[in-house]
């Protein structure tokens, strides 16, 4: 099918959209609308050179797990952002295929997971540049950290 839309329209799309990802060591991973505010939060980091990407999923099933880990083989962080919870204690629903693709892939990379936009709140470009900064914070120090976070919450 997508093969076909290809051909009459002359557009690709892919199973996720790659941005500025070829040598990033840093990548902000989720889907739908806030990519373009993480791909905003990145060309401003490039800006002050730091190597930092955006891996926007298209799909999520059938699950391209194999595919998403060859596309982050090479960085030296990921942050998994989920716009909901899952039923379990380990992140959401993207953050747990992910994690779960990395490890049958044998990439041992830093993952977090991000819960964002709860109760309609705006995901941020200043919140996209924490995330980017705790990612490389915690490469630098090899700190762990912290596996389940939420971004946006009052306290």
């Amino acid at each position: 099918m997508a093969k076909e839309y290809a051909q009459i329209s002359g557009r690709e799309y892919g199973l996720f959209e790659e941005y500025r990802t070829e040598d990033a060591d840093y990548i902000m991973l989720l889907i739908g609308s806030a990519a373009g505010t993480a791909k905003q939060a990145a060309d401003e980091l490039r800006e002050e050179g730091k190597k930092v990407g955006v891996l926007k999923l298209r799909v999520f099933r059938p699950f391209p797990a194999e595919e998403i880990a060859q596309a982050l083989r090479n960085c030296k962080a990921v942050a998994i952002l989920d716009r909901c919870e899952s039923y379990n204690g380990h992140g959401g629903p993207l953050g747990a295929e992910v994690t779960a693709g990395l490890y049958r892939s044998k990439i041992y990379i830093n993952t977090t997971n991000y819960i964002y936009g709860l109760g309609g709140r705006d995901f941020t470009t200043d919140e996209a540049k924490e995330v980017f900064a705790a990612m490389e914070e915690s490469v630098a120090t090899e700190k762990e950290i912290e596996q389940y976070q939420y971004i946006g919450l009052r306290a």
